[in-house]
């Protein structure tokens, strides 16, 4: 006779509604014997053989057994049918044999006093979690939270300080080593052979490391610290577990802060991992593309909270504005020795040029958004922001634009450069935490620095501007800022025209009001040199050629500049060839077309082949639409 129970874990629609309970070999029904005082049987030893409980097969390997098993089953007309069940078997990650679960001696630790108070921190604000939505997860585990089994058959690690006395069985758990059984006085005492759960020992890392149980001066400073950096798939074993034991062993929370990094994945999502072959060595990508491009790449690309997928080609971001910065350090070296002062602003500021006060204008607003991101944890943000500065505002446009004043007159040349160098050491020192070594290196290619001082000790920059910058700033920047557009326009023009950059060429712009005329005549000679034109007329008609010759525009907001092609192209060559182009792209799109509207191909060819389709075709319309652009401007 087998008795037969009634328990909600069973599920009715699972076969027949009736399944078998083994207490000792399954998590679950271990539980569900503990609800029904159900008896503890363990049918195998150690080695996964059957033991005196499985009657006929004791002896035989855990497979051998199951095969007769099933043998003898079928023999004796017991067995109806095998239907074929996926289910998940749990493997040694290391040599990949199936771990047959069962039941132990194994220590535990009361887990409901300790989650008390390191439930409460979080809930109260005193620990606060970043991105806060983390809290949720762990005040919902900590508010179920099961005792823990801190025990583990490893080589490494603590020793449970448990020693037995194998004369008379006594038990004695002590700080000191054991050697006399304090019950009988035998000396065969041997202490356990388990070692403490690894995230029980890491959860005494906040203190540990810094001299506990002495009261040392490292643990007054540092306990508690500011802010515990790690990832979001550990606040369990580690993060919530070093809080109990912070007010366990020092009655006082570890860390201020929990700050929770993504999840590095794979390509196709999977987290990166050893035993899977997807992580790349990281001394490999270093040798490649350069530590600073690694570690900027890692921030850059990855939102907070948000896991991101990671391939190596994507450090090549990093390695680009590393070599930027390089590069615009080496310009700013040719020009000669650092300025005197170089860490204050003493130029008048009525004195700055239109293009200085964007720098520095937009110089002070990254600053104070990196301070402001980095007070919030958002290192996503901040490396953003110092990204644009540099590759964009202070690279592509001012040290440009400076290159007039450089071969100015000496007061020119001496506030562009102080200007410069003023922006650089500010940008060297914000980049610092995110690219350390190149920062490191540049200061003292620069200047800013001695033999034995480091930037990583300089004060970190604090906004400057309302104190600095005078109050029409913002007025003057919107016009130098539609300045760098209306040469970004221009340069377009000449690229759709198939003109040379290096070609000296007029410009003609058309201003859209006074102010922008105004300016833009104050500025000529930064215009002019910034388009590469032999002139730039400012006007306030649209242009209108003597000869009817084409001339194509871009519209800014500053006005419209004018690309006149009189004597730069043969017109009537040129929209032959273009018409040509239209004509033999019309053909190919059409073709195009054809073909992804058959439904056989779309059906039957493989997805790739069918994205590559389109995205061909869309690159020919975007051909045809520059083809008829240029068509346009040419009437």
């Amino acid at each position: 006779e087998i008795p037969v129970i009634a328990d909600e874990y069973v599920e009715i629609g699972f076969g027949t509604g009736c399944v078998k309970i083994t207490p000792a070999h399954d998590p679950n029904d271990f539980l569900v014997g503990q609800r029904h005082g159900l008896p503890i049987i363990k049918v195998m030893n150690d080695d996964a053989t059957i033991n005196r409980f499985g009657g006929k097969y004791e002896g035989m390997d855990r497979y051998a057994a199951r095969k007769a098993l099933v043998a003898d089953l079928e023999a004796e007309g017991y067995l109806v049918k095998v239907v074929p069940h996926a289910h998940n078997v749990g493997t040694c990650y290391r040599c990949h044999t199936t771990v047959e679960p069962m039941t132990s001696d194994q220590w535990f630790v009361k887990m409901e006093p300790l989650a008390k108070p390191a439930l409460e921190v979080v809930k109260n604000g005193k620990v606060r979690f970043e991105p806060e939505r983390f809290s949720k997860i762990y005040v919902n585990w900590m508010e179920n939270v099961h005792d823990w089994c801190i025990s583990r058959q490893l080589w490494w690690g603590h020793r449970i300080p448990a020693f037995y006395c194998k004369d008379c069985g006594e038990m004695t758990v002590s700080r000191e080593d054991v050697t006399v059984c304090p019950k009988c006085q035998s000396h065969k005492v041997e202490q356990e052979s388990d070692v403490l759960d690894t995230w029980f020992s890491s959860a005494l890392w906040p203190f540990s490391t810094l001299g506990w149980p002495e009261k040392t001066a490292d643990l007054a400073k540092y306990y508690p610290t500011s802010v515990l950096v790690t990832g979001y798939d550990i606040i369990f074993f580690w993060v919530a577990r070093m809080i109990m034991a912070g007010y366990e062993f020092k009655g006082a929370l570890p860390f201020r802060n929990v700050y929770f990094t993504s999840i590095i994945r794979d390509e196709i999502g999977r987290k990166l991992s050893k035993s899977l072959g997807n992580s790349p060595d990281p001394l490999d990508v270093i040798a490649q593309y350069g530590a600073d491009a690694l570690r900027f790449a890692m921030i850059y690309i990855a939102p907070v909270g948000i896991d991101i997928r990671y391939s190596n080609d994507k450090c090549e971001l990093g390695r680009n504005f590393a070599n930027k910065l390089w590069n615009a350090c080496r310009f700013r070296n040719m020009q000669g020795s650092v300025t005197a002062g170089f860490d204050k602003l003493t130029i008048p500021a009525e004195k700055l040029t239109g293009d200085e006060r964007l720098i520095l204008a937009r110089l002070d607003k990254t600053i104070a958004a990196v301070n402001d991101a980095l007070k919030s944890f958002n290192f996503h943000a901040a490396v953003h922001g110092i990204y644009e500065l540099v590759w964009s505002n202070f690279c592509d446009w001012f040290i440009e634009s400076a290159k007039v004043r450089l071969y100015g007159t000496e007061e020119e040349k001496a506030q562009v450069l102080a200007v410069l160098d003023y922006a650089l050491w500010n940008i060297l020192r914000l980049l610092h935490p995110f690219m350390p070594f190149i920062t490191e290196e540049l200061a003292h290619q620069m200047g800013f620095l001695k033999d034995g001082e480091s930037i990583m000790v300089a004060a970190y920059p604090e906004s400057f501007g309302a104190s600095y910058l005078p109050a029409d700033t913002e007025n003057i920047c919107t016009l130098v800022q539609q300045k760098y557009d209306l040469v970004s326009a221009g340069r377009n023009l000449r690229l759709s025209s198939n003109i040379a950059p290096g070609k000296k060429i007029m410009f003609y712009v058309a201003a859209a009001n006074d102010a922008a005329e105004a300016y833009l005549k104050s500025d000529l000679v930064s215009l002019t040199s910034l388009l590469n034109a032999s002139e730039v007329v400012i006007g306030r008609d649209e242009y209108k050629s003597d000869d009817g010759t084409g001339a194509p525009s871009i519209l800014c907001d500053a006005g419209a500049i004018f690309l006149p092609l009189k004597g730069l192209v043969d017109v009537a060559a040129e929209k032959e060839k273009l018409e040509k182009q239209k004509k033999d792209l019309l053909g190919w799109i059409k073709g195009s077309e054809a073909k992804l509207g058959n439904a056989g191909f779309v059906s039957k060819a493989p997805p790739k082949v069918v994205e590559d389709a389109k995205a061909h075709l869309a690159e020919l319309k975007e051909k045809l639409a520059r083809v008829e652009s240029a068509l346009a401007a040419l009437k």
